[in-house]
């Protein structure tokens, strides 16, 4: 899922989610790029679903599950406050004939500590609101085999977390007179009713409790402090990137500062550049603009109104400290702006030229490259 979204030379003034960026004391580029990662939880043990019970003359057909799954702090151990999550998978196998599930997700921070349980349905226990909605309708096919298998692997629109609990929702449905029957994988969970399961009208946790007693001869095992055995993809809003001089060597001695423009608020502490050039400021508002400066000897290099892509992915700067300043439109940044770099857009734009250039063909610093950037080149030839 990385992006290269934009690429920016020094004094090319560029367009990074509506804000404006400006380099001084050296040559960088500036990319826009989602480093994803996963939190995976380690099955111990496996939950059997069905929608069908029979037994003792009793009959309950189940079409439409809520789950809610409660993850405390201790289960997310490893997930980073601010952590975007944008996915989740599950694995387990089915057990009964091909069939496909119509699941929607939601996802919300919170401070609950435990789940109540009653006996009652979702009809007296509604879904959360639309606003914790972070994946509609997705349709997930369980072929007619017994083979270990995902269940499902489901994308979410950014989910992020706080750093609290985290309550998430299931709404399975079930196609009308369809039999289901497959198992998932579990993880112990650390609070005592991590995992509550309604349908319309029952709560099964309480239909499990009762079960001895009212269906004894029924295969039916559920234990609530558990949770599903995820993998939960997600990225943090970084600013990285690295650091040489104007010849590509590594640069000792130097210092980074990052400032939050927005809040007004610099980093000194703790923030380094590290011995192979590179540096990370991780898990920032990326709704604010950023400083990064690097400082030391004579080298003073400022980029300002760094600002994340739309996508929320994250800034990566890499420096070429004291280098020579480019002029926008030095394409083949050869020292001068001619028409060799007019031939090279105008090759660029007809597709006869698939060299990136680091990015300096986006002459205007709007979206691509295109017949815009023609026009502005055009401009700065003509002296305009």
């Amino acid at each position: 899922m990385k992006k290269s979204l934009l690429l920016i030379t020094l004094a090319v003034v560029a367009v990074v989610a509506s804000a404006r960026s400006y380099i001084t004391g050296g040559r960088a580029t500036v990319t826009s790029d989602q480093d994803m990662q996963s939190l995976v939880k380690e099955r111990d043990n496996t939950q059997r679903v069905f929608n069908v019970i029979d037994a003792m003359g009793r009959h309950f057909e189940f079409y439409r599950f809520q789950v809610n799954c409660l993850a405390t702090t201790q289960d997310l151990a490893g997930l980073p406050d601010g952590a975007r999550i944008t996915g989740i998978s599950l694995d387990g196998n089915n057990l009964g004939g091909d069939s496909t599930l119509t699941v929607s997700f939601y996802a919300q921070n919170t401070t609950l500590a435990d789940q109540e349980i009653d006996g009652l349905g979702f009809e007296q226990n509604p879904f959360p609101s639309e606003e914790y909605l972070v994946a509609a309708d997705v349709e997930c096919h369980l072929p007619g085999d017994t083979a270990r298998r995902t269940l499902f692997d489901v994308d979410f629109d950014p989910f992020t977390y706080s750093g609290d609990n985290v309550l998430i929702t299931l709404d399975i449905q079930l196609p009308e007179n369809d039999i289901v029957n497959f198992s998932f994988d579990m993880a112990t969970a650390k609070t005592e009713n991590a995992l509550v399961i309604r349908t319309e009208k029952y709560c099964i946790n309480s239909l499990a409790a009762l079960a001895p007693i009212l269906m004894p001869d029924l295969d039916f095992d559920f234990n609530a402090q558990q949770l599903p055995a995820f993998t939960m993809r997600y990225f943090t809003n970084d600013i990285r990137g690295s650091v040489s001089d104007a010849q590509g060597n590594l640069v000792s001695g130097l210092k980074l500062i990052i400032t939050d423009e927005t809040d007004n608020i610099t980093y000194k502490r703790g923030l380094k550049i590290e011995d192979d050039g590179t540096f990370a400021f991780k898990s920032v508002d990326p709704t604010h603009l950023y400083t990064v400066a690097i400082t030391g000897g004579e080298y003073n290099f400022a980029a300002e109104h760094l600002a994340f892509a739309d996508d929320m992915s994250d800034i990566v700067l890499n420096v070429l400290i004291g280098a020579s300043e480019l002029a926008t439109g030095d394409i083949n940044a050869d020292g001068s702006v001619d028409g060799t770099d007019l031939n090279i857009l105008i090759n660029i734009i007809l597709g006869k030229d698939n060299n990136d250039y680091d990015g300096r063909g986006n002459v205007d610093g709007v979206g691509g490259v295109d017949g815009n950037d023609l026009n502005a080149l055009i401009n700065i030839l003509l002296g305009k």
